[in-house]
Parts: structure tokens; C-alpha cells; sequence
């Protein structure tokens, strides 16, 4: 178990190290719009598969981070890393919710495209992933 959390871990270090990156130079906002822009230029490459691959996409991410986080509470024995595992994964449950309604709204016609994503609330999620996922890799190998 230790060595699947230190991969996921280390791929969820390096997945957000980007974002992180323009988190930490204070410019987040050109990062965004890179992304805010691939998605708009591939949702209109495949128009019809968009709202199924995005709704897919979500439920995965979901997955993905309900197996993080249970491998973490069940590998790290530090109780206040634990208990903030646990405040964490109030946040992202919260956070997983709020971006699923949003995908709601977008596909209903309610809400732009430029309004799918809260920012400060993606930039918050991407500066804990980071910083929790940093913080496993560093007391696995503490406890090595």
C-alpha cells in the first residue's frame, strides 16, 4: 500500500506542479486561460462526446481521489496529518460537488464557459493536492 500511495502521490505532485508553479509567481490567471482555452477548443472538436467525456472525466477524478485518500488514512499513522487528510477531504468532496453542478449549468445553457470553473476555489484544491501530496511523499520517505 505504501508504494501505491507514493505513486499516486507522486503523480498528483507532478500533475499539479505546473499550476502550482504559476500559484506561487502569482500568476495564475495566464495558466487558467490555457486551460479554459484547450477545453473550449476540444469540446468543439467533438461537440456530441463532450458532456459524457467531461461527467466521465469527473466521476474518475472522484475515484482517483477517493483511492488517494483512503490510502493515505490507512498508510500515514501521523494523527494530525490524518485529521487534516480528513478536513481535506470535506474540501474536495465540497469542491467535486461544486463542479459537478457547474457542469450541470453549462450543459443546461445557464452558465458560460468562462463561468464553468471557480477560480479561487480551483486554485485552493490545486494548492492542497500539491502541498498534501508533497507532504506524503516526504513522510514516506521519513518512514523508510
Amino acid at each position: 500500500m505504501e508504494t501505491a500511495l507514493g505513486v499516486m502521490a507522486a503523480l498528483v505532485c507532478s500533475l499539479y506542479s505546473a499550476y502550482f508553479w504559476a500559484l506561487i509567481r502569482s500568476r495564475p490567471e495566464v495558466f487558467e486561460r490555457l486551460l479554459l482555452v484547450g477545453l473550449a477548443e476540444w469540446m468543439l472538436t467533438s461537440p456530441r462526446a463532450a458532456p459524457g467525456r467531461l461527467r466521465a472525466m469527473l466521476a474518475l477524478t472522484g475515484a482517483a481521489e477517493a483511492a488517494y485518500f483512503a490510502l493515505a488514512l490507512a498508510v500515514i499513522a501521523n494523527p494530525v496529518f490524518r485529521a487534516l487528510t480528513a478536513l481535506f477531504i470535506l474540501f474536495e468532496g465540497v469542491h467535486l460537488l461544486r463542479v459537478g453542478q457547474s457542469l450541470a449549468r453549462f450543459f443546461a445553457g445557464r452558465i458560460s464557459l468562462g463561468a464553468l470553473f471557480d477560480w479561487r476555489l480551483e486554485r485552493a484544491a490545486a494548492w492542497l493536492f500539491f502541498t498534501h501530496s508533497l507532504l506524503v511523499l516526504v513522510q514516506l520517505w521519513w518512514h523508510s
